[in-house]
């Protein structure tokens, strides 16, 4: 697997005979590092991307916005991120009661983020799906809370599941998957979520 280190060195390259795409980047986290691999693995692909990235956690912001700077620059597609880290913080700041319902309004808020975009423009969606993190107040028996984070993000991530089908321009990035196969540990170190806001590690970014 070609590493980050590797991408950052083909940003210096000549892409300019290769096609040209229009990304929009949009994050609740840092999205710089993210942004440098996406451009440097377009190399591998003999691909040009071009890209917007949106300023920090300013998803809302750009595509409710009717004129914000995401539709004046109309990109082919937007990469929708958010992080369990994120989600983790506001879920435990609900009662009981909200927690309950946590994925279900999740999903019709990311499901009125697409359908503004599909509003206006046509290009297609890439929405990550949510790393899974262990509940320790509850332990295993979270799999039986309802209102356990664990259970609400495995939710959510099904609901990402069903609900994509009904879009033909909305495709999930499986996060979760790189998690499964390779371990928490790999694609999250807290140290630079603490200092940089940064989700993935850099040995994950190239997935």
């Amino acid at each position: 697997m070609i590493t980050f280190n590797e991408l950052k060195k083909n940003l210096k390259r000549d892409f300019r005979d290769f096609p040209e795409y229009k990304v929009a980047l949009l994050g609740d986290t840092s999205t710089q590092f993210l942004n440098q691999a996406i451009i440097g693995y377009g190399y591998e692909e003999k691909i040009r991307f071009d890209i917007f990235e949106a300023e920090y956690n300013q998803i809302e912001a750009e595509i409710l916005s009717s004129d914000s700077q995401l539709y004046d620059y109309k990109p082919d597609f937007i990469i929708i991120f958010e992080s369990s880290e994120k989600m983790k913080e506001e879920f435990y700041t609900l009662n009981e009661t909200e927690k309950s319902c946590f994925a279900a309004n999740k999903i019709q808020r990311i499901k009125n983020l697409w359908n503004n975009v599909n509003a206006k423009l046509n290009c297609v969606i890439i929405c990550f799906n949510f790393s899974e993190e262990n509940d320790l107040l509850f332990g295993n028996y979270s799999n039986k809370v309802h209102h356990s984070f664990i259970f609400q993000i495995r939710k959510l991530n099904c609901y990402l599941m069903e609900e994509s089908i009904n879009y033909k321009n909305v495709f999930i990035n499986d996060i979760c998957t790189i998690q499964n196969r390779y371990g928490r540990d790999f694609i999250f170190d807290p140290k630079l979520f603490i200092t940089a806001k940064l989700i993935h590690t850099f040995d994950a970014l190239p997935y």
